[in-house]
């Protein structure tokens, strides 16, 4: 709330992106398989797990959750990611 509470004392309103990096994701980093299509990553030619239709009903709401979250910490705005090679 600090950050956005400052924002606002200035007169500005702020913004969030939320993402998942899907295919995008390093094992090497997270320690797991990277999660979206079949399709490898073209820079880490690292192979993604498909996700199960279950993984992808949890996503959605992991960002519907996130955007609540965001909206009660006072951003005016919650964009979702949807940028190439992720999900």
């Amino acid at each position: 709330m600090r950050r956005t509470s400052a924002a606002h004392g200035e007169g500005t309103p702020i913004a969030i992106q939320i993402n998942h990096a899907g295919r995008r994701a390093n094992s090497n980093v997270t320690g797991a398989q990277p999660v979206a299509s079949s399709i490898p990553d073209p820079e880490s030619n690292e192979t993604p797990r498909e996700l199960t239709a279950n993984e992808i009903n949890s996503i959605v709401k992991a960002f519907g959750l996130a955007a609540s979250r965001a909206v009660d910490a006072g951003f005016d705005v919650v964009e979702m990611s949807k940028s190439k090679n992720a999900l």
